[in-house]
């Protein structure tokens, strides 16, 4: 399935914004924006590059800013779309009654699912961090969420007298034990995350009976994961790739 308008994909996280245009809808250049006054203005340049009457496609688990981010948006010439509302998440989904997964989690897994087209895990390390798996029918079942990199970082420095505030950088791997606060902080948190994962991933496989593919996302994702023997691949845009399966299953059922 394709299509042939031209579309800006706007995917709204809790701490920043994925975006791409798709002329013609042909992904190109992602960019991740951080929230700020100025994100709006960087979106409507991304969206000089298109068609003046192109679709902006938007999904967001951040709904203060979407809403914004919307109302901004609005000022373009095209007509405006939001997933869950115009347009559906296109996965199937196996869950509890009255479970309302996040749009991200729902776009990520679709996304992977029109790469892989068979069983597979989709990691999205972003503020927090999801390990979902989608089956060999395509079916969301769900997974698990846990504190992201920034977040387990934070709360050892806010729930502790002596521990610093940092931010996240890749472990040295000349320095294997951790040898100063700093990095004993980060080691800690990257084997976390890693641990997470792994276990994760050999939970579903034992479930499901068959070891599925890997994909990974997420603004952490390359830090975290690049090279990592548990990961078959790292794709950046899932969610968006995700946003645009849902637009073209969209006109192929007006199509039918």
């Amino acid at each position: 399935m394709s299509t042939n308008r031209d579309l800006l994909l706007v995917s709204v996280g809790n701490t920043s914004i994925t975006a791409a245009p798709a002329p013609g809808g042909v992904l190109e250049g992602m960019e991740r924006i951080k929230h700020s006054p100025e994100a709006a203005d960087r979106l409507v340049e991304i969206a000089g590059k298109l068609d003046a009457e192109a679709t902006v496609v938007l999904a967001g688990v951040h709904a203060e800013e979407t809403n914004r981010l919307a109302a901004e948006l609005s000022k373009l010439a095209g007509p405006q779309l939001r997933i869950e509302d115009d347009l559906a998440a296109p996965i199937g989904r196996q869950l509890a009654e009255g479970a309302t997964p996040g749009v991200d989690r729902l776009l990520a897994a679709a996304g992977a699912w029109s790469l892989a087209k068979q069983a597979v895990i989709v990691v999205d390390a972003g503020t927090a961090i999801t390990v979902d798996f989608v089956d060999g029918e395509g079916t969301f079942h769900g997974g698990a969420i846990a504190p992201g990199l920034g977040l387990m970082l934070n709360a050892l420095s806010e729930g502790t007298d002596a521990l610093p505030s940092i931010d996240f950088q890749s472990p040295n791997e000349d320095d294997p034990f951790g040898s100063n606060t700093e990095s004993a902080m980060r080691l800690g948190v990257h084997l976390a995350a890693r641990g997470l994962i792994s276990q994760a991933i050999e939970r579903y496989a034992l479930a499901y009976g068959a070891w599925p593919k890997v994909f990974a996302t997420g603004g952490d994702a390359a830090a975290l994961l690049d090279g990592a023997e548990i990961v078959d691949r790292v794709v950046p845009d899932l969610v968006l790739r995700g946003m645009l399966e849902a637009v073209q299953q969209a006109e192929a059922a007006e199509d039918a």
